[in-house]
């Protein structure tokens, strides 16, 4: 009461911008604990990621890769294994080298990109609080752990079926054709890396 045009324009003003400050925050609250997530996440994955040698599965693992993708595509066809994840590793192989890290590091990178993903997903199907309490759960999952450690297709099919879901639910709100061939393509590769896909 009282006051000039100009400083009641001023204090509205500083009312908005309190209020826009406070709603950044609670958005950007989220996003950080997922960083934070992602960050645990790498640290419990990469610790002592070669402290052991390769066990037999992963070195056959290792051998196949090693093979040409014609190779690899006929040794697959008498395997139980289909070939996806042995020709993706064959091009990592060549920039990565075939040491114990750089191998594991190969299934670090997909188990690591579930957190997210996993985040994502809860969040579609439930709420934003539920979606941090499953990436917490997929951080520190004791499978999760194991097979991003293991130079093996299981961490890459586990991150392809959480995509498959997530392209679905995103099909499920908006049928498009994009969703559609992005969920086909993801299915495709994710069948082609391990059955029970």
């Amino acid at each position: 009461k009282g006051l000039s045009l100009p400083l009641v324009h001023a204090k509205i003003a500083c009312m908005a911008l309190t209020k826009h400050v406070a709603s950044m925050r609670l958005a950007l609250a989220p996003r950080f604990a997922l960083l934070l997530l992602v960050l645990v996440g790498f640290g419990v994955r990469v610790w002592r990621l070669d402290a052991q040698s390769l066990w037999y599965d992963e070195g056959f693992s290792v051998w196949l890769a090693s093979q040409s993708l014609a190779e690899i595509t006929a040794r697959t066809a008498a395997d139980i294994h289909p070939p996806a994840y042995y020709y993706l590793l064959h091009f990592w192989l060549v920039p990565f080298g075939n040491s114990e890290f750089a191998l594991r590091f190969f299934s670090l990178v997909p188990s690591l990109i579930t957190i997210p993903l996993t985040f994502l997903v809860a969040r579609r199907l439930f709420d934003q609080t539920t979606g941090l309490l499953a990436a917490l759960l997929a951080t520190l999952s004791p499978m999760n752990l194991w097979y991003a450690q293991e130079a093996r297709m299981y961490a890459l099919v586990t991150l392809l079926g959480l995509l498959s879901a997530y392209l679905f639910l995103r099909w499920l709100e908006r049928p498009t054709w994009r969703w559609w061939i992005l969920l086909t393509f993801v299915n495709t590769l994710a069948v082609y890396t391990h059955f029970f896909a």
